[in-house]
Order: structure tokens, then sequence, then C-alpha cells
């Protein structure tokens, strides 16, 4: 049985796993295309293309 300790470190480490890789799909699209899901509205309003503003949010993402 695990303890807490384990469960604690593992879950860090899930957290800490999981915003890279949704950082990182930003940029390869191997889940899906992000720029998708932005709204038209939104498309818009940016001043970029919105694959570029996806990749900014996904380096934001990877950062943080």
């Amino acid at each position: 049985m695990a303890t807490t300790k384990q469960l604690q470190q593992t879950l860090n480490i899930t957290y800490g796993l999981v915003p890279i890789a949704a950082g990182a799909d930003k940029f390869t699209n191997i889940l899906t295309n992000r720029a998708n899901y932005l709204g038209p509205n939104i498309k818009g309003m940016l001043p970029i293309e919105p694959t570029s503003f996806m990749k900014v949010a996904g380096v934001i993402k990877i950062v943080a």
C-alpha cells in the first residue's frame, strides 16, 4: 500500500507534467488543433494569427 509521501510525490510529478504536456501540445497539435478552440469573435479581436496566439499561450503555460 502506498504511503502518504509516495502519493504526494506522485501528485507533484503529475501536476508538474500535465501543464508542460498541454503547453507543448500547443506547438505540436498532436492531441488536437488548439487554434480551433478559439471562438470566431476572439479570432477577430486578436492582433496576431490564432496559431501564434496559441503558441504564446503554450509558452506561458509551460513557464507557469
